[in-house]
């Protein structure tokens, strides 16, 4: 294959590409002991399942390519208290959005309480070790917040639409 620039000079004579046919290699027997590390490996993946769940499994895989020590934003989908401890013991911050069957116990009140709230309202909790915290705060929704390294200090205003009164008003915001 000849390759152009242009309408000027050849540029390259022959193009090498790896070859992409779907060749067979040589393939070797598992050992013994390659079935064991497998059935280690599988063994510890399950506790991790039933721990974090498919999706918090998804996280710690991805995380292993991670620097120790960076900040990591987690989607409310693959995102837990269980997981945030966990990524706080391996030494990442973490900032997160959760939902609310996975706040582990954590007494916030329900999104039937937070309908009657006014918007700006917010409740907090911390975990027994102080390592991570949970936060209930109402937009026009309950939004829940979960974090290791940032906190609800130093608060904000934002402006936001208020659609009784058609124009925007300052609501108070909190850091995470």
């Amino acid at each position: 294959m000849i390759l152009h620039h242009g309408t000027s000079k050849v540029t390259s004579n022959e193009l090498n590409l790896p070859d992409l046919s779907l060749k067979r290699t040589s393939t070797r027997l598992a050992t013994t002991s390659d079935l064991n590390i497998t059935k280690l490996i599988d063994t510890q993946r399950e506790k991790l399942q039933k721990q974090f769940g498919s999706s918090g499994l998804v996280v710690l895989d991805l995380v292993k390519n991670v620097p120790v020590g960076s900040s990591i934003f987690i989607d409310n989908y693959f995102a837990s208290t269980k997981l945030i401890k966990k990524l706080t013991q391996l030494g990442y911050r973490v900032t997160c959005t959760l939902r609310s069957n996975r706040t582990e116990k954590c007494p916030i009140s329900t999104e039937k309480d937070f309908e009657q709230k006014k918007r700006g309202y917010y409740e907090f909790f911390t975990s027994d070790d102080q390592t991570c915290i949970v936060v209930a705060w109402k937009d026009s929704k309950r939004v829940l917040l979960g974090s290791n390294h940032v906190g609800i200090e130093p608060k904000t205003t934002l402006k936001r639409w208020d659609k009784e009164q058609k124009l925007k008003v300052d609501l108070v915001s909190l850091k995470l």
